[in-house]
């Protein structure tokens, strides 16, 4: 199984006998190649990062297994499960994974970080756990805009892939309370970015 992204190529495969997946990040031709080596390195370098601090606080997310910054790649824990998209268009309650949703995003912005492309599809379900993945776009910060920002991507998502389910992002907002004790100084920023928007 290969797939490819905008910034890198994905490769499920073994490492030391476990299931992984390899994210290799790929040349931009367009770009001064010494300008291109150094972008996908501190990129790969601030993934990591991300990873751990957000392992740190209790957020799950995919353990990384080996990291090679001269070859661009990140080897991990490949996590064999439906991504919450998938999950979500199911018919049933999903209100365990919809609450699961707004605790996980508010343990990650309690410690600091934000996701930077939240949408269910960059969460999976597995043995009754919401996993994020792919931070590459994320980044430590504690600013109230940042974290706006995820809201809204997040709400969008929800709006788009979900849109028979209006009623999710209250439940989400609601799990994002609990976890989170800035989350309404954050949901009040989410409101005012889409104010913004409605005037641009």
């Amino acid at each position: 199984m290969q797939k490819r992204g905008a910034e890198a190529v994905i490769t499920a495969m073994e490492w030391r006998g476990r299931p992984a997946v390899e994210k290799r990040r790929v040349t931009k031709g367009y770009r001064d190649p010494a300008l291109d080596e150094e972008l996908r390195r501190s990129r790969l370098r601030k993934e990591v990062r991300l990873f751990r601090e957000a392992r740190r606080a209790g957020v799950p997310v995919p353990v990384i297994y080996d990291i090679d910054p001269a070859g661009h790649t990140l080897v991990m824990q490949r996590i064999e499960a439906p991504t919450v998209k998938e999950r979500l268009r199911e018919p049933g309650d999903r209100s365990v994974i919809v609450d699961a949703i707004g605790r996980t995003v508010g343990q990650l912005h309690a410690a600091g970080v934000v996701h930077g492309d939240l949408t269910t599809s960059n969460m999976l379900w597995s043995d009754d756990r919401l996993y994020l993945i792919d931070l590459s776009l994320g980044e430590k910060t504690d600013s109230t805009e940042a974290r706006g920002v995820d809201l809204r991507l997040l709400k969008e998502a929800c709006t788009s892939a979900h849109y028979d389910r209006p009623e999710l992002f209250d439940v989400i907002l609601a799990g994002y309370r609990a976890a989170f004790r800035d989350a309404d100084t954050a949901i009040e920023k989410m409101r005012e970015i889409e104010e913004r928007g409605r005037y641009t």
